[in-house]
């Protein structure tokens, strides 16, 4: 997805504190885009909904009129290197970014990925 050999050198720019907003230029690769757009135009479409509140609910609001889907990386190599990417850039363990078994983070409420 990169030239072999080629480091990449990462400047984290930050935009807003509030919300946190960050540029980071050239974090894809044009391969990577391209791969990321073929796979998630085989998923479907889902209508965005508001947070949790506590019920477990989602609710749909007239004020959010997006559509967005996930894409997993665990069956994905060039999705797995990008999730690794963002946990190093942001020195984070990259386990935090993939799904947790029982046991594994149990501190955490969820056993959702982040």
């Amino acid at each position: 997805y990169r030239v072999d050999g080629q480091y990449l050198n990462m400047t984290l720019k930050v935009l807003s504190c509030a919300p946190r907003v960050y540029e980071i230029n050239e974090f894809l690769s044009d391969v990577e885009v391209d791969h990321i757009i073929s796979i998630a135009q085989t998923e479907e479409l889902k209508d965005s909904t508001t947070g949790n509140d506590g019920t477990h609910t989602e609710k749909k609001l007239k004020s959010r009129t997006s559509r967005n889907t996930w894409v997993a990386r665990e069956n994905d190599q060039v999705l797995d290197a990008i999730y690794r990417r963002s946990a190093d850039l942001m020195r984070m363990d990259e386990a935090l970014f993939r799904y947790r078994g029982d046991g594994e983070y149990p501190s955490m409420p969820s056993n959702n990925t982040i």
